[in-house]
Parts: C-alpha cells; sequence; structure tokens
C-alpha cells in the first residue's frame, strides 16, 4: 500500500496544530517563515496553552494511527517539557520590569536547565543564533542593566506611552506648552530615578 505524502508543514497533524493555534488567536506568519512574532510566542507560552498543543498531537494521532499513539505521547510528553523549561525563561527575560540579582540568578538556572534538556533531548537540533543569545548573552546584559528585554522593546515603548498620557492629563492646567512637557519629563525622570528627586531645580509655576 503506498503512503500519502505530504509537504512540509501541510500533514494532518501540521494542519490540526495551526487550527488550534488560531484559536489561541495566533497564526504562523508566513512573511517569518512560518515562525512566530514575539506576543505569539507568550501566548504559546501559557501553561493551559502549552498542554493544549501537546494534547493536540495525541488527539489527532488516535484518530488517524492508534497504532503510533504511544510513540506520538512520548513526543508529547518531550515537547511539553521543553515548552514549559522555555517559558519559565521567556516570561522572565522578555518582561518590561526590574529584575534584582537574585531573579538574575534563577533565570540564569533555568536557561541552563532548558538548554541541556534540549540538547538531551534533541540532539539533532541546531543551537541558533538565538538560543545562542539566551545562553550566553542575556544574563551578562541583565546582570548590567537590571530591566528585562521587553523593556527595550515595544513592551517599554507602549508602557512609556501610557505614563506620559496619564502625566499630560496631571499638567493639563499648565498654559505654556513646553513647560507643560518639560514637568512630564521631570515627573518621568524622577519616577525612574528616585534619588534624583532632591537634585533637580522647581519649575516656576505659570500664571
Amino acid at each position: 500500500m503506498e503512503l500519502a505524502a505530504y509537504e512540509k508543514a501541510n500533514g494532518p497533524l501540521s494542519v490540526h496544530l495551526d487550527e488550534v493555534l488560531k484559536k489561541m488567536n495566533v497564526e504562523r506568519q508566513a512573511y517569518h517563515g512560518k515562525s512566530f512574532i514575539g506576543n505569539h510566542v507568550h501566548t504559546c507560552c501559557k501553561e493551559d496553552n502549552i498542554i493544549k498543543l501537546c494534547s493536540a498531537v495525541l488527539t489527532k494521532t488516535e484518530e488517524l494511527c492508534p497504532s503510533l499513539l504511544s510513540q506520538a505521547r512520548e513526543i508529547s510528553v518531550k515537547f511539553e517539557q521543553v515548552f514549559k523549561l522555555f517559558a519559565a525563561c521567556h516570561f522572565v527575560y522578555d518582561s518590561a520590569d526590574y529584575l534584582n540579582d537574585g531573579k538574575i540568578d534563577k533565570l540564569e538556572e533555568d536557561i541552563t536547565n532548558f538548554l541541556q534538556f534540549l540538547r538531551e533531548k534533541f540532539p539533532d537540533m541546531t543551537i541558533t543564533p538565538k538560543l545562542h543569545m539566551l545562553e550566553e548573552h542575556v544574563c551578562s546584559f541583565l546582570r548590567q542593566w537590571h530591566m528585562g528585554l521587553g523593556f527595550y522593546g515595544e513592551q517599554g515603548i507602549e508602557g512609556i506611552h501610557s505614563e506620559f498620557n496619564t502625566q499630560s492629563q496631571h499638567f493639563d492646567h499648565v498654559k505654556k506648552k513646553d513647560t507643560r512637557l518639560r514637568q512630564i519629563l521631570v515627573n518621568h525622570h524622577i519616577a525612574t530615578s528616585p534619588e534624583l528627586a532632591g537634585k533637580l531645580p522647581n519649575l516656576k509655576k505659570e500664571i
């Protein structure tokens, strides 16, 4: 009997996984080589979604080829473990939060565990440049600046934009636009560096 042949990423399991992803509002981006963008990675790393994705392999295999269910279960368990190990790293380094030494130490340990598991269970997998950056450079960068990587990307920009909108409402009463903007910047500077609160000159009140 001739086996059916499918193009890469178009087999029944891949199609079923895409359906599960769409229910999470996640879709692989064709212009990114059918990979995921940042927000979608964040969604897929949530524990409930990891379980949904890995369980989908079992349900589809049981439907199409029950004789492979045992092998599918081994694969499902392996991927669930590696996804959870990666998620433990992702939610820390990708945050826009302040990270103290203790959190960075724990992240370094989690990254080591993730890469060790990856090499052991997926020995033929290539260590990509992004994985190399995660393993060798992320924690040293975080130790220098103590802010999650999300602070330097869209998360940080969106957070600052929201803060500036709030500050702008507080200073609507200031008549001169340049004075209002300067006061917003001063307040933002004090919020991010409170030790400077007593070192900045006071602005004269506008009449």
